[in-house]
């Protein structure tokens, strides 16, 4: 389904006329003035330093983590990404990895004590009960792993789209009255 569309949508999107300069005329003539005025300088100002690819910075993200939150220039958040990211898949590798030695091992006990084995016997039920806890946990840190993964794309995408906005954010109102945040 979504074959259908992609070509549609690339069909659509070259096909769009360029705007007139008179239709933006009439926008700026029915904004306040100066309203646009940020518009035409962050278009003014996009050399290559000052404009990050958000399709880049995805795939950073999800080939190294971190590596799409450094190239938006946020070294602290690609730092914690990195760490996180890792530790999780870290930690489900380690899990799933003691899952399979625990079956191993239920295995070679079930080859040693033949087909008599009782199903209710303790050893054999506290091998049970750590196989699946083992199983349980690495599916976790999986989903943790794969959840940070997702946010962290995200974040890279939409840090690429905002890396030439201004992070300073100043409202006056009049001389005495004055707000500035920095993001």
């Amino acid at each position: 389904m979504l074959i259908l569309f992609c070509p549609a949508f690339f069909l659509v999107t070259q096909a769009a006329p360029a705007q007139d300069t008179d239709s933006e005329s009439i926008l700026e003539e029915q904004l306040p003035p100066g309203f646009m005025d940020s518009v035409k300088a962050i278009a003014a100002d996009s050399t290559p330093e000052k404009v990050k690819s958000p399709g880049g910075a995805v795939l950073r993200s999800l080939a190294l983590p971190g590596w799409g939150h450094f190239y938006t220039g946020h070294k602290v958040r690609g730092s914690l990404t990195a760490v996180l990211e890792s530790a999780f898949f870290a930690g489900a590798f380690v899990k799933y990895r003691d899952r399979n030695r625990l079956k191993d091992q239920l295995s070679k006990l079930e080859s040693e004590r033949g087909s008599d084995w009782p199903l209710d016997d303790p050893e054999r039920v506290a091998l049970n009960a750590r196989i699946k806890s083992a199983g349980q946990k690495g599916g976790d840190y999986l989903a943790y792993g794969l959840t940070t993964l997702l946010l962290s794309m995200i974040d890279s995408y939409v840090s690429a789209h905002l890396y030439r906005f201004e992070r300073n954010f100043q409202v006056s109102l009049g001389q005495q009255i004055a707000l500035s945040i920095r993001f």
